[in-house]
This record gives C-alpha cells, structure tokens and sequence, in this order.
C-alpha cells in the first residue's frame, strides 16, 4: 500500500448559529447536549426548506439507492497507485463543497441511525447524519427501507451490533456549504454509503459484556465491505471519517487501525486516489488517526510522506 499522508487541519467551520463549544458537541455525537429553541428551529426549518426543495425537484433528479444484504467478494486491484489519505479538523460539507461537481466520483460515508431514518434531522437533532440529511436529497432515500433495514434492527439490534447491511444512495445532491445557509454552486453528486456502527454506549448501558474482540471484528467486516461497495461503484474520491466514534462510544484508535488495514489490502491498489477522514472538533478521535496513519508510514517502505498542509492558508 502506498499512501501519501497529509495530515491537515483545515478550519473548522460553525454552524451559522453556535458559537465553538456547541459545535463541537455536535460534532462528537453528544446526546446530552441540549439545544435552545432557537437553535432546534433554525436546524428544522433547513432540514424542512431541503425536503421542499426535493419535492420541487423530484421529478427531475437521477438519484436512486439499494439496500445490500450479502457481503461483497473481493475484487482484483487496479493497479500499485497509491493512496493519499488526509486526516482534516473540518465540517463534512465543507470537503464535499471542495470536491464534489469536479468531474471525480465522490463517496461519501454516513454513520447512520440504526433505527431512524435521518436520525431525527428534522427535529433539530444534530450530528453527522443530520448534517447530511439536513443538506442534501439523502433522505428520501433512506426513507425507502424503513422495513428491511430500520424496523429489523428496532426488533433486533443483536446486542446493539445491528446489520451489516448496507444502504447505498447513489448520485445525490448535496445543497448547502458548511455554513448551511449558502447554496453551492452548480450541480453537485455524490454516492452515500448508510451503516450504523456498533454502539458501545447502548452496550454498557443495558450492562452487556464489553466483547473488544467481537467489537473490533464487526467493525473490520463493514469497513471492507464499505470499502469494496465503493470501489465497485468506482468512486474515486472517499469522504470517511471516526466512524462510531462520537455517541456510540468506540475506541477511535482501534476504528483507525481498522481503516488502515483495510485500505492496505492489496484489493484496494490503484481504486482510490485520495481518502479523507474529516473529523470536527474533537481532538480526541483526530489525534488518534493522525497517529495511527503516521505510525503505518513510518512502518511501511515504498511509502511518501508529504509535509503536513495548513488549508486554512489557501485561497
């Protein structure tokens, strides 16, 4: 595997209404963070102004999606191409402002609710999801597997593992910048990948045993085969980031190494020009993949390290 590892930090851009502090619960997933009125509203009515616009453009629009249930089978690589990976403090929007509508396919991973489609984003709730389904035309979609996918994981959450099947929305449209109050210019697509993580914090809620074991084997089954539904579908440029990482509870370093590994495959030569991991305002998770891709460098011969880049500077 090779990788060109910039680890950047880019600005991490607030939502037009939270000052820092907020935002960074938000993006960690916080489930205690409580939102004033004024907050939830403003976060309602872009979720609802999304839907009206769906509904406008409906008629129009080529997206389409499918749920897929069987595990998918290693395919052969493209080549000895490396890969670049970033590892960036920034909003998901932000990135996908950056290179989605450049003529590259982009895919883009959503740490989905297991049991709601959305998460609830129109409601105010706010996290990486809801950013997402708040944005752009994901949510319809989603909407499509209520039965198959959500009500069997709210019958069975099978310890709060949940399935390893996967909702993949193609060509959507993404609406707003990171600010979410401005519409981004031209069309702009991207694939969606919908998986929901295992959760460690429901787990010791309802006081099951902690298994790291089967935690760590979960993840490595889904993050192949998020991996390889992106190669299949040929998206060239992925958006991932500290998948499980926030309210769910994981261990950031062990979903790193995970990554890490997985994108090492030999599989994987030559499908992916570049890797982001963006990870907003939380410290924590963005040290603990910096390091781990630093370490895989620092460990692997036929591997460039780029000097780190400050995009904060560009224009």
């Amino acid at each position: 595997m090779k990788i060109n590892f910039l680890c950047s930090k880019s600005v991490a851009w607030m939502k037009f209404v939270f000052p820092r502090n907020q935002a960074k619960a938000f993006a960690e997933g916080s489930r205690h963070f409580n939102l004033d009125n004024t907050q939830k509203k403003v976060l309602q009515e872009i979720g609802h102004h999304t839907m009206n616009l769906y509904q406008i453009e409906m008629g129009k629009i080529n997206q389409k999606s499918e749920l897929i249930e069987e595990p998918l089978k290693e395919t052969q690589s493209f080549g000895d191409m490396g890969t670049e990976v970033e590892v960036l403090d920034e909003d998901i929007l932000h990135r996908i402002k950056l290179v989605a509508g450049n003529g590259q396919k982009v895919g883009v991973l959503n740490f989905a609710s297991p049991t709601i489609p959305g998460g609830r984003f129109l409601e105010g709730i706010n996290a990486q999801e809801q950013t997402i389904c708040r944005n752009s035309f994901l949510y319809p979609e989603l909407l499509k597997y209520r039965s198959s996918y959500y009500l069997e994981n709210k019958r069975s959450s099978h310890q709060y593992y949940y399935s390893a099947k996967m909702i993949f929305a193609s060509h959507i449209k993404v609406l707003r910048d990171e600010t979410e109050k401005n519409f981004l210019e031209g069309e702009n697509y991207v694939d969606i990948l919908s998986i929901a993580a295992p959760n460690v914090t429901a787990m010791k809620r309802a006081q099951l045993v902690i298994d790291q074991r089967k935690i760590r084997n979960d993840f490595a089954k889904k993050i192949l085969q998020i991996l390889r539904q992106f190669k299949a579908v040929g998206d060239r440029i992925l958006i991932l980031g500290a998948f499980g990482c926030g309210a769910f509870g994981n261990n950031p370093r062990m979903v790193a190494e995970i990554f890490s590994e997985s994108l090492g495959r030999i599989e994987f030569n030559g499908c992916f020009e570049i890797v982001y991991f963006d990870i907003l305002a939380n410290s924590t998770n963005l040290t603990a993949f910096k390091n781990v891709f630093a370490n895989k460098l620092a460990t692997q011969s036929k591997v460039k390290i780029v000097k780190a880049l400050d995009i904060r500077n560009k224009k």
